[in-house]
């Protein structure tokens, strides 16, 4: 009964282990990715083309599911250490606007935004 017992350990921490090896070897795929997806957009930007938009557009896209692989490993990885701390949602939001203006522009979007503007209680508006 105990053989079992080690058995089964055994076999967990080898899951465990070979779980481990797999997202590292993920990991530093999308690592590596990084740089074909930047000498790209480096290219593109010195290339004249008719399909140059939308060639920057796929860039775009194949970067951020890059990016989102990476996180989703770096989230697996519960030792990895995380820097947690308040952020201005405002500026952060002014970011990702900035970041996906093209693709509105491209695709004829169109965003109203109206800002946060809270009085620090989490209300709309000010004081009265």
């Amino acid at each position: 009964m105990e053989r079992l017992e080690e058995e089964k350990k055994e076999e967990e921490r080898r899951r465990i282990e070979d779980k481990r090896e797999l997202s590292e070897y993920f990991l530093l795929w999308v690592h590596q990715i990084k740089t074909p997806i930047t000498v790209s957009k480096l290219l593109l930007r010195k290339t004249e083309s008719e399909h140059k938009k939308k060639l920057e557009e796929q860039m775009f896209y194949i970067e951020e599911y890059s990016n989102m692989a990476m996180n989703y490993l770096k989230m697996q990885n519960r030792s990895a250490d995380m820097d947690i701390h308040p952020v201005d949602l405002e500026a952060c939001l002014k970011r990702l606007f900035k970041k996906y203006a093209p693709i509105f522009i491209e695709k004829q979007l169109s965003l109203h935004y109206e800002g946060l503007c809270t009085d620090g209680n989490g209300e709309k508006g000010g004081s009265d």
